[in-house]
């Protein structure tokens, strides 16, 4: 069928628990994707106790079922967190110059990423972690490393009797939600909804319609006159053009 877009994306729900989310983290990589990759590389493909340096296969096929994401846009968030190298042997000389992490593209962590990682297959990625930077931004951002996954939203059919208000006095920092706190997603909150009290959305303002005077014999004389001489010019500029050249 002609045109009709065909989404690029998969719009199905992802079918892995949800994963620990932290604000300042999203904030300090400029990506919610890059974040959330971090985060889940983290929970679902953790390092080692023994070696957390040791390099470990990662599923790409998984990575984009698990967050319903295409491969640009996996593509973009990995450069943000990562180090690419196309071939083993471009690594080995990397590392030998110990710029194994270092990249040119400065957005998200940096020049130095906390991963690097090399394509062995189309599927499948070999993936280092660059210890002390990725504990450094963790530590930034005041997520604890390792990150484990935490029990959240278990319930997911639980009835809802309706929306209870909190009383004055209660303090908001004293509720558990988790990674985000309460003052963390009020401030995010203000942000997102930042420029919307401009009083554009005032009820009853009303705005002055735009009109246009009618067209008289003098208007349109006038208008012919000025696109006449508007042409005579480009004419003009244009011969002037070809006799040069």
């Amino acid at each position: 069928m002609t045109g009709i877009a065909r989404p690029s994306c998969p719009t199905e729900l992802s079918t892995i628990p949800p994963l620990p989310f932290w604000p300042s983290l999203k904030w300090t990589l400029r990506s919610h994707g890059a974040a959330l990759l971090l985060i889940y590389l983290e929970v679902h493909f953790p390092a080692s106790e023994a070696s957390p340096s040791a390099p470990i296969l990662v599923d790409v096929d998984r990575i984009q079922r698990d967050l319903r994401v295409c491969p640009k846009a996996l593509w973009l968030a990995s450069a943000r967190i990562a180090a690419r190298h196309p071939t083993t042997r471009r690594l080995e000389a990397a590392r030998r110059t110990g710029r194994e992490f270092y990249t040119r593209t400065t957005m998200g962590a940096g020049a130095l990423k906390p991963y690097s990682y090399v394509p062995i297959t189309r599927h499948t990625w070999e993936l280092r972690r660059n210890v002390p930077r990725l504990r450094q931004l963790l530590a930034s951002c005041a997520i604890p490393w390792p990150i484990q996954q935490t029990a959240i939203c278990e319930d997911r059919h639980a009835a809802h009797d309706g929306f209870h208000p909190f009383p004055s006095n209660f303090a908001v920092d004293s509720l558990d939600v988790g990674p985000a706190s309460g003052a963390e997603l009020a401030r995010e909150m203000s942000r997102s909804i930042a420029g919307l009290g401009d009083s554009r959305r005032k009820t009853g303002l009303k705005r002055k319609p735009h009109t246009r005077s009618a067209w008289t014999d003098e208007r349109r004389a006038k208008f012919m006159a000025t696109v006449t001489e508007k042409y005579r010019k480009m004419r003009e500029n244009t011969a002037n053009q070809m006799s040069d050249v």
